[in-house]
């Protein structure tokens, strides 16, 4: 099947804002930023939707995938969700531990038994991910009733206290809404893609991200309109971007979103602490230079990742050839 360049670019810029949110984070919770600098503002309004969006991703193709019947299903799933959030919080975690008196939150060994209910880091989002992935198998016959549970989880999630349980409840609305526009989003953004509707849209978010921010959560009920403006915007950018130079970087960054999620944040701090050892602190210097390393460093070893996953991919159907043969 021919890749989708569209949806390509979109986890591409989708990418780089989540490095770029992370890079931020990480120069803020060093206290490196002057308090002149608008951290609260740029952070609300960049988690109001760039985190929503890959749930809505996720959800494009989940029914045909479940088509394909639930044991290939889970199987795809365990390798591309499952194996890398326990291989990649492990390293990542392990990191953590050796270079504890630099990093921002550092870890200990008992911390990894956690990783079965409390995910570290930005490893959230597979773990929740992969909740969502289950319970659409889980209702693929029954299809309307995945809206139901996501709505309601929404609720369940908004009334309990801020947790990483609260948060991945409250994703399944976005992913529920993927599965409701399916394969066909591209076609469907076309036609908002014209005329003055990215003005317009610009404006809802900006005014919708304003009138929620200090009142409530980034991932609230109040802030669902700012999460729906921010989506649209994003992939109406990216509708006109994928027919322009920014197209190829951009799908690059796409097709390479994995290995840049599980590997940006030990190159973003790794950056960090490189440059404070060179008694570099200018904020507004190390931030475009941890975000380019965020992307940029994960990309150069995704080659090497790419072929040992495939090579993890192919041992269940190795050890299924020689059971047959015997």
């Amino acid at each position: 099947m021919k890749r989708n360049s569209f949806l390509d670019c979109v986890r591409g810029l989708g990418m780089v804002l989540v490095v770029f949110g992370h890079a931020q984070r990480g120069l803020h919770d060093g206290n490196l930023f002057p308090a002149s600098y608008p951290f609260e503002q740029i952070d609300f309004t960049l988690y109001t939707f760039h985190m929503p969006l890959f749930f809505l991703l996720a959800g494009l193709h989940v029914w045909p995938s479940v088509e394909k019947g639930s044991r290939r299903f889970l199987r795809s799933k365990f390798l591309t969700i499952v194996v890398p959030y326990f291989v990649w919080s492990i390293i990542q975690g392990g990191v953590q531990i050796l270079m504890a008196g630099s990093t921002n939150h550092p870890l200990s060994l008992s911390d990894w038994p956690m990783l079965f209910y409390r995910p570290i880091g930005q490893f959230w989002f597979l773990y929740a991910l992969m909740i969502w992935q289950l319970i659409a198998l889980c209702y693929g016959r029954f299809r309307p009733a995945l809206i139901v549970v996501a709505v309601t989880a929404f609720l369940l999630g908004s009334a309990i206290p801020e947790s990483f349980f609260a948060t991945a409840m409250k994703m399944g609305i976005f992913f529920a809404a993927g599965t409701l526009v399916g394969p066909e989003l591209e076609a469907r953004i076309e036609r908002f893609a014209h005329a003055g509707f990215p003005v317009s849209c610009t404006l809802a978010f900006l005014l919708s991200t304003y009138m929620v921010m200090g009142v409530a959560p980034f991932y609230s009920f109040e802030a669902i309109p700012a999460a729906i403006f921010g989506i649209a915007l994003t992939l109406i950018v990216c509708y006109w971007l994928n027919r322009s130079w920014a197209a190829t970087p951009l799908a690059i960054c796409g097709r390479r979103s994995m290995p840049i999620y599980v590997l940006h944040i030990m190159a973003v701090s790794g950056m960090r602490i490189v440059l404070l050892k060179a008694g570099i602190r200018n904020p507004y210097f190390m931030l475009p230079v941890c975000t380019i390393a965020g992307v940029l460093l994960p990309l150069g070893v995704s080659p090497i990742l790419t072929k040992v996953g495939d090579a993890i991919s192919a041992v269940p159907a190795l050890v299924h050839r020689r059971q047959t043969a015997k």
